[in-house]
């Protein structure tokens, strides 16, 4: 990996700004939404029920880590439940404008992974006690809406639409891919705790099926982002269904990524070297090699290369090379968490239960 630009600054500390940036600021209570992502001034530019899903596992993670904050996550929890039955009353939409964000394509349709993403959201945070029991009947609502995602081949589909007069650009997220291993994933977990539809459980191992049989280098070569979710559904999906050939494509598949890390020195978007250098891969990659023991060497340079992107305030960019950019929920949980696993010696059996 490249030498670092930014000063070096210790797991412990960028841990503990990011934990205390995402408590106080995104998931402040005040907020009544998540907030996906930060303009340059920081103010928000749209909440985002996929980031409140992520946020409701990171708070069950968090309250495993340190138990003398379960009052103070149990209510940010139950705030970001309130706040998902209240999007449902028009129909979950993909992302919420704020202020001046123009209105976002992504409302013409609803995603499978979104969706999965909420519901396991809920119930990870019911099955550890942070939310009461209104959380159940907004996880029933969230659990039907994922009948739509059945094709006639027996897979998840990646999209439904919402309108017969609108359709989604030609994208990673709204094709058929791998990544769909990750809501398949969210739908076996869920399934212990709502009665997710028999057809839907016979998606998730078909999708999770298929994801496993492809060739590692063939997984969204075009998006490591993508490939990573495709790696932790399979993680996700195989230690709760004890299915090794799931877990041992997930290995495969981080291993890969560990030596376009080592060859590259980063992580852009593509393996042609495109995109940004975004620091929600780098996390997600940290993530996994932590759980799987891959590259240990390589594990503690990123590690260090992840912290000393955080700033100051706890607040992480979206894009690695772009000091005055804006900034991600999604991409601190996941930097969080997996700052905190490089700072743990023993792992538990929640660690993947409750990867974000």
């Amino acid at each position: 990996m490249k030498p670092l630009s930014h000063q070096a600054v210790s797991i412990e500390l960028a841990q503990n700004r990011l934990r205390l940036w995402l408590l106080d600021t995104a998931l402040a209570t005040e907020n009544l939404s998540v907030p996906g992502a930060y303009a340059v001034d920081g103010t928000a530019r749209y909440a985002y029920p996929e980031a409140g899903g992520y946020a409701l596992v990171w708070l069950a993670d968090l309250s495993m880590r340190q138990p003398w904050r379960r009052p103070v996550l149990s209510s940010k929890a139950t705030a970001i439940v309130a706040w998902l039955a209240t999007l449902l009353r028009t129909g979950m939409p993909t992302r919420v404008t704020l202020g001046a964000e123009p209105e976002d394509w992504r409302n013409c349709v609803r995603f499978c992974f979104d969706i999965a993403v909420v519901l396991r959201g809920l119930v990870v945070a019911r099955a550890m006690d942070l939310v009461d029991s209104a959380a159940d009947s907004v996880a029933a609502e969230v659990n039907l809406m994922l009948a739509d995602f059945i094709t006639v081949g027996g897979e998840l589909k990646t999209v439904a639409a919402r309108s017969d007069h609108l359709s989604p650009p030609d994208r990673w997220s709204t094709r058929a891919g791998p990544f769909l291993a990750k809501p398949a994933a969210a739908i076996l977990q869920a399934s212990a705790f709502v009665p997710v539809s028999e057809a839907l459980i016979a998606s998730a191992h078909v999708t999770l099926r298929q994801a496993s049989s492809l060739p590692v280098a063939s997984i969204h070569p075009e998006n490591r982002h993508a490939a990573l979710y495709a790696a932790e559904g399979l993680l996700i999906a195989g230690t709760l269904a004890s299915e090794t050939s799931w877990t041992e494509h997930a290995t495969a598949i981080t291993r890969h990524l560990a030596e376009v890390l080592n060859r590259e020195g980063e992580f852009a978007q593509s393996n042609c070297g495109g995109g940004p250098q975004r620091s929600d891969v780098l996390a997600q990659w940290l993530r996994m090699a932590r759980l799987l023991d891959i590259d240990p060497p390589l594990r503690a340079v990123t590690a260090d290369r992840l912290a000393a992107v955080v700033r100051g305030d706890g607040s992480l960019p979206f894009d690695l090379s772009d000091d005055d950019g804006g900034t991600s929920t999604w991409c601190a949980l996941f930097a969080e968490q997996a700052l905190s696993l490089c700072d743990t010696t023993e792992l538990r059996r929640e660690c993947i239960a409750c990867l974000v």
